[in-house]
């Protein structure tokens, strides 16, 4: 079974596989002899502007690896690196609004806006996160493997919708929104959807194929014509398995019939075939080796850091000990010394010490008062 071509956004521009108007063979002669009249080669196909930007994608496994498309302004930011945003950047309003400007509701222009995204069902698919989220928030900053498993998680199954708008003024003074262009972001890739009308397009062009290949096959192995019976139609392999007597080893024609034929295979037709990128793959895998090379250094200098900071307090602790220690010592030799003392000495001793504290605080008010005068 042939695979379609690619069709054309213009009508007339028709792919050669679709079978022409004109019959394939002349009535009255048979099948295979060459044709009375030639038809007309159809156009040659030239692919457009349309489809060579819908056979694009973009993808930056470097900002993917740092960055997590958990929201829709990381989508837009993401979007912003794309060649589809920077080659018309300059006529957007999404510009002004990474600028710092406040837009009005009635500022006409172009505008890039998020229609779409699963980011509901992904974070009801990983509460962990958010989970995670909360605690550490409460508690410290998120580790660098919590970080990589978000970024993992939703880059890889994140999908979002960004809708090119143009917004223009209607009738009383109202601001009219036109859908232009609609791009998607699957995994980390962007794609421009293309347009409904070529979808039909190539999907009408894969039905002419078939039907091609089926016309085909009948008249090669169905369809015999003869001067008195004209056309008829019969398998000419069934009737030789009959007049053989082949038989599949059950015994069953039915299952010879289906082992001849085979079991008919499910085709499927992409409507645009992108090539898969070995340069991006390697780039990837090897972004992620760094990564992962770059997170086990920080968890070691983490350890590090908490044995370091482990050792420190304990030596705290233990001077903060060796220092209670001292002053009880201190202060039971002063309590021994006091209690040596005659009664009359200790009451001299307490005396000179307040006369001592007394002149202290005259000392300290004077230079206070005259500082004040």
């Amino acid at each position: 079974m042939r695979a379609p071509e690619a069709c054309s956004a213009e009508p007339s521009s028709l792919p050669s596989s679709l079978p022409s108007a004109a019959p394939a063979y002349a009535p009255g002669s048979a099948p295979g002899s060459a044709p009375a009249s030639a038809s007309p080669p159809f156009p040659r196909y030239i692919q457009g502007a349309l489809q060579r930007e819908c056979a694009l994608e973009f993808a930056d496994w470097r900002w993917l690896c740092s960055h997590a498309l958990d929201s829709e302004g990381a989508a837009l930011e993401y979007f912003y690196l794309s060649p589809f945003y920077v080659e018309q950047a300059s006529e957007t309003l999404n510009e002004r609004m990474r600028r710092g400007e406040r837009l009005q509701a009635d500022l006409q222009g172009l505008l890039f806006s998020v229609s779409y995204s699963n980011l509901d069902v992904l974070r009801a698919e990983a509460p962990q996160f958010f989970r995670a989220e909360a605690r550490d928030r409460q508690a410290e900053a998120p580790t660098v493997s919590d970080f990589a498993a978000r970024c993992t998680f939703f880059n890889a199954q994140a999908i979002f919708h960004i809708t090119l708008l143009r917004r223009e003024s209607a009738r009383h003074g109202a601001t009219r929104t036109l859908p232009l262009r609609v791009y998607a972001v699957v995994a980390g890739k962007i794609y421009r959807l293309p347009p409904l009308f070529d979808v039909l397009q190539q999907k009408m062009a894969a039905a002419m194929s078939h039907l091609e290949t089926c016309f085909d096959l009948l008249q090669s192995r169905l369809a015999r014509w003869s001067l008195a019976d004209g056309y008829t139609w019969a398998d000419r392999q069934t009737r030789e398995t009959q007049r053989l007597g082949v038989r599949s080893p059950t015994g069953d024609a039915a299952e010879a019939e289906r082992e001849d034929f085979g079991e008919a295979e499910t085709v499927v037709t992409e409507v645009f075939r992108r090539p898969g990128s070995e340069v991006a793959a390697r780039v990837l895998v090897e972004e992620q080796r760094l990564l992962a090379k770059e997170v086990s250094t920080l968890a070691e200098q983490r350890k590090a850091v908490d044995e370091k900071w482990r050792l420190a307090r304990e030596a705290e602790a233990k001077l903060a000990a060796a220092l209670e220690k001292t002053f009880g010592v201190y202060r039971q030799q002063k309590t021994a010394q006091l209690k040596q003392l005659a009664p009359s000495q200790q009451l001299a001793f307490l005396l000179e010490k307040r006369k001592l504290e007394a002149q202290a605080a005259e000392r300290m008010q004077k230079p206070a008062q005259s500082h004040a005068v």
